[in-house]
């Protein structure tokens, strides 16, 4: 992440990690076009060089636990009235893997925040969307433990990936 806030400085935009590690913090008035063409150039340019590596492929048994978390990301969207995408069966998921579906997929804001000035107001429907991630996490390692998967089982699953 260090290579990323200084490529990205040095690009002309003085990011900083946000504090939980999912994004960064941007200066007020940062074109956010011109911000995520920077930090795209930046994290192509570290796979390139080596600085990160691609994350090994997904084995079957971890797919089978994200489509367990969605399922019940899906049913807590539902329960708050948010529309979601039809869920694909668990074989049409483990073999088109995880762009196949996103039960936030209907929402007609982003996902998530990852980078803006943190006094910034938020754009509209935001706002909305943060409280309904309060109860339906967006990010994995939230979502499963919401959904009730040991992190046992994600180490024992995630150590077989290595």
């Amino acid at each position: 992440m260090a290579y990323i806030v200084s490529c990205v400085t040095d690009l002309g935009f003085p990011v900083s990690p946000r504090p939980d590690g999912r994004g960064f913090t941007a200066p007020a008035g940062a074109p956010p076009t011109q911000l995520t063409a920077a930090l795209r150039a930046c994290r192509d340019k570290a796979f390139e060089v080596g600085l990160v590596v691609p994350e090994p492929p997904m084995s079957q048994e971890y797919l089978t636990l994200i489509y367990q978390a969605y399922s019940w990301l899906d049913q807590c969207l539902r329960d708050l009235g948010v529309s979601t995408p039809d869920a694909p069966s668990l074989d049409a998921f483990l073999e088109d893997g995880l762009e196949s579906w996103n039960p936030y997929g209907n929402l007609s804001t982003p996902n998530e925040i990852g980078v803006g000035d943190p006094d910034a107001p938020l754009p509209p429907g935001i706002a909305e969307q943060l409280r309904i991630q309060e109860s339906c996490p967006i990010h994995l390692p939230d979502l499963f433990e919401r959904a009730g998967i040991r992190p046992q089982e994600l180490a024992r699953i995630n150590r077989a990936r290595r």
